[in-house]
């Protein structure tokens, strides 16, 4: 799944939320600002998928964990992603009349 520019300005405005309110909490110095910044900015631009996305904010949570909460926001949404393509060609195979693929697939998707 791609990542549109307005879904990066959403997490970035989300990192830049998270940072005044750690820096508020005492959670964050101003001396990791310079560090995050170019972390941020060395990788935010090459990111086109989700899942890299993904990743990207799951190493800024790894390195400072005041932006858990959105990796695991990013992690929520790939997987609603998922459970979304496997509902439309649940769809798509019922509606071809190919049942017995889609009850196998709906039935995988319900034991993950």
């Amino acid at each position: 799944m791609g990542v549109t520019a307005d879904h990066k300005e959403e997490v970035i405005k989300s990192i830049v939320e998270s940072i005044i309110q750690a820096l508020e909490n005492s959670n964050l110095s101003e001396a990791d600002l310079p560090e995050i910044g170019k972390f941020v900015l060395a990788r935010i631009d090459n990111i086109q998928t989700h899942d890299e996305l993904v990743l990207f904010v799951g190493e800024l949570a790894t390195k400072w964990s005041v932006f858990k909460h959105i990796e695991s926001s990013e992690k929520a949404v790939a997987e609603r992603h998922d459970e979304l393509q496997t509902a439309e060609k649940i769809g798509d195979l019922a509606t071809s009349g190919r049942i017995e693929e889609a009850l196998g697939l709906a039935k995988k998707a319900t034991e993950e």
